[in-house]
């Protein structure tokens, strides 16, 4: 899978904390970069990745109430926070 496509994902995750995103937006882009990996045959570690970040979404849209653990939007915020690099790693 192209970095350009991950770096997108990424990008929207960002807008997605910053409050500018939805929740129906960052799912839409996971979907399509899953697609794109699958149709790529992407390494395996993007796969897993991308399969990772699809449960979680999920979890947190809950679209139709059927997760039996969804998460709320504090704990998908602090998870996205955790894959995303947001400011200087080092300051701690």
């Amino acid at each position: 899978m192209p970095v350009p496509e991950l770096r997108k994902l990424f990008e929207e995750a960002s807008r997605y904390v910053e409050g500018d995103s939805s929740i129906i937006a960052l799912n839409g882009m996971v979907a399509d970069c899953k697609t794109l990996a699958k149709m790529e045959k992407s390494p395996e570690p993007v796969q897993r990745l991308l399969d990772e970040w699809w449960l979680m979404v999920n979890r947190r849209w809950n679209e139709w109430g059927l997760c039996p653990d969804p998460l709320s939007e504090e704990e998908f915020v602090a998870w996205l926070r955790e894959q995303l690099v947001f400011g200087d790693p080092a300051a701690g």
